[in-house]
């Protein structure tokens, strides 16, 4: 695993989190606009084996989601992809996720979660959110004409271009027929074709 430095000699990571089902170019947008604006190392995409918000009827398998997410970050060396709760096999929850990863890097790492600002809005919801806000920084990407208000004074609000693309919608657009190939990398468009998901 290669570690970079970033500012004070500190390895700067990220945790992106989320389903992923599927993957497509509003959750790299997201990764990469946070690595560029907060100098990042490493974006750590963290696909869920159980999400506590999701509904599970069209969700692809963790094997398909994490291969996915596999091939949208092929060639990013700022970007890698964990099977931790995945291999964990329990329902996801961002706390243990978190906790974990400030056990295997470096004690003078600065941690980071990047979310998107939908997501932003279920924090209270989060199991040991105090706990999380208290080990990791959290960057929230809001997009033009968006507002977002928290009560959670450290979070970190991250402008960002608008990009009107949602997993949920590339799921109908399948199920319908219709192109997704401006949504999602050309590799992952071919991956679902592939291997007929979300009809």
């Amino acid at each position: 695993m290669g570690w970079g430095v970033g500012r004070k000699g500190w390895v700067k990571i990220a945790i992106l989190g989320g389903a992923f089902n599927p993957v497509h170019n509003g959750h790299l947008a997201l990764a990469g606009t946070a690595a560029d604006t907060y100098k990042i190392d490493s974006v750590i995409f963290v696909p869920t084996y159980i999400p506590p918000h999701k509904d599970m009827q069209e969700m692809a398998s963790t094997e398909d989601r994490l291969a996915m997410v596999a091939l949208a970050i092929e060639g990013n060396e700022k970007f890698e992809s964990s099977r931790l709760e995945i291999n964990r096999r329990n329902v996801s929850y961002s706390i243990d996720t978190v906790s974990y990863i400030k056990k295997i890097y470096p004690k003078n790492s600065e941690l980071f979660f990047v979310i998107g600002s939908d997501a932003a809005g279920t924090l209270e919801t989060w199991k040991n959110i105090d706990k999380i806000l208290a080990m990791c920084k959290f960057i929230v990407g809001v997009r033009p004409n968006y507002t977002f208000e928290t009560k959670y004074k450290t979070i970190e609000i991250m402008p960002m271009e608008g990009i009107d693309i949602s997993s949920t919608r590339i799921r109908q657009f399948v199920r319908e027929g219709r192109d997704i190939k401006n949504m999602v990398p050309e590799k992952v468009a071919e991956y679902i074709e592939r291997f007929n998901l979300y009809r």
